[in-house]
């Protein structure tokens, strides 16, 4: 017991990272920040053997692939940006695949949650949310809507739009788009070429290695961007003492579903 619950170098890291910044709760955020400033502890997520196992399967991957790709370029750290209320954000990139011009993210996960990333992402990809300008559009659609002023054409439109909209679409975790696409603003940031971002989903539930899924998606500065002013927000109202304000988000974890269980 003493030996799988022994803190691992991540588990003992302070400052929050691209996943930390990218957690959909905004109130799971601000206490990682706050605790990075010395200004309040950080919810304590408790020990997971499925975290632990996830850290194993790193582990033997980063031992292991050399032998299969020598070309690939393993735990690279990555100087993210400098957010105001919170200095520099660094990151830690699984595999950087140069002659690819992509980042690699080992995720394990279950067969069930996979099987859901699968069917609401199509087949090789997580395009997720929309950019910057089709946000705008769609909120200019629903003005029409409410108005009566819409076309059989802009109807179309709208309903497109808000299939691929962050509360209506699923594909992967919004929090892991978020943290790879910090990863791929870092490296460019660095002088290295980074277009692409992968994720490699390793079910741990299963006896098959073509369960495995690997889902791509190119370069998304709107999502990075995103992120990175969040949190500047939220550390802002960190360090003048609002973080009151802010409520959890109704699917975090410990913040509103362990509740619950326990209640």
């Amino acid at each position: 017991m003493a030996t799988i619950t022994r803190p691992s170098t991540r588990d003992k890291q302070k400052a929050p990272g691209p996943s930390d910044l990218a957690d959909k709760c905004d109130l799971c955020v601000a206490r990682k920040i706050a605790a990075s400033l010395g200004m309040g502890s950080h919810t304590e997520r408790g020990f997971s053997l499925k975290a632990w196992l996830g850290t194993a399967v790193h582990e033997k991957l980063e031992r292991d692939l050399p032998a299969v790709y020598a070309h690939a370029e393993q735990e690279i750290t990555v100087d993210v940006a400098q957010i105001p209320g919170i200095g520099l954000v660094q990151g830690h990139v699984d595999v950087f695949l140069p002659r690819k011009k992509t980042l690699v993210d080992w995720k394990t996960t279950d067969l069930k949650k996979l099987k859901k990333y699968q069917t609401q992402a199509g087949p090789g990809a997580y395009v997720h949310g929309l950019t910057a300008p089709e946000r705008e559009e769609l909120t200019k659609l629903k003005a029409m809507d409410r108005a009566g002023l819409l076309t059989e054409a802009d109807l179309g439109r709208m309903v497109l739009l808000m299939s691929r909209s962050e509360e209506h679409s699923g594909g992967v975790p919004s929090e892991y788009m978020g943290q790879t696409m910090l990863y791929l603003y870092g490296l460019r940031a660095m002088g290295r070429e980074a277009d692409y971002a992968v994720l490699a989903f390793i079910p741990r539930d299963s006896n098959n290695v073509s369960d495995i899924w690997v889902a791509s998606c190119a370069y998304r500065p709107d999502v990075a961007q995103g992120v990175i002013n969040r949190a500047a927000h939220l550390a802002s109202l960190v360090r003048t003492g609002k973080i009151g304000e802010l409520t959890a988000h109704p699917e975090c974890f410990p913040c509103s579903i362990r509740p619950r269980l326990r209640g």
